[in-house]
C-alpha cells in the first residue's frame, strides 16, 4: 500500500510540474508580443470625464475626479472646449484627447505641420 501512495504522489507532482510547462494556446507568439500595445498600461491611463459644464466663455471639466477649468491644464495637455457633453484637451505637440461623459473617449493624433512652399517674387521695375 506504500508503495501504491508514493506512486500515486509521484504521478501528481509530475502532472503538476508538466501543467507549469504548458503554452497557454489563446496567447500570441511570443516573437509578435514586443509589438503589441500593453493593455494594463493603456487602461490605467484612461481618463474618465464625470461632469462637464459650458458656461458660455467659461465653462470646465471633472477629468478623473480632478476640476480643470477652461484653459488650465491637466497632465500636459490644456482644456481647450467644452461642449456637446464633451471635453476637448490637447497638448502641446498638437494630440487632442475628446473626452465624454459616459461615451469612450478617442484621442486625435498630432499632424505633421504643413510644409509651405516659397513662391518667387515678381521683380518689380523701377523707373
Amino acid at each position: 500500500m506504500r508503495i501504491f501512495m508514493t506512486w500515486m504522489i509521484l504521478a501528481i507532482l509530475a502532472q503538476s510540474h508538466a501543467a507549469e510547462q504548458m503554452i497557454d494556446p489563446t496567447q500570441p507568439p511570443a516573437a509578435v508580443l514586443p509589438y503589441l500595445p500593453d493593455v494594463q498600461a493603456e487602461s490605467a491611463q484612461a481618463w474618465q470625464v464625470t461632469a462637464i459644464q459650458d458656461n458660455g466663455k467659461s465653462g470646465f471639466a471633472v477629468v478623473n475626479g480632478q476640476l480643470v477649468q477652461l484653459g488650465e491644464a491637466y497632465q500636459g495637455f490644456r482644456l481647450i472646449s467644452v461642449k456637446h457633453q464633451q471635453a476637448t484637451l490637447i497638448n502641446k505637440n498638437g494630440e487632442k484627447k475628446v473626452l465624454g461623459v459616459g461615451l469612450a473617449s478617442f484621442v486625435v493624433p498630432a499632424q505633421p505641420p504643413a510644409q509651405v512652399k516659397k513662391t518667387k517674387q515678381a521683380k518689380t521695375i523701377k523707373k
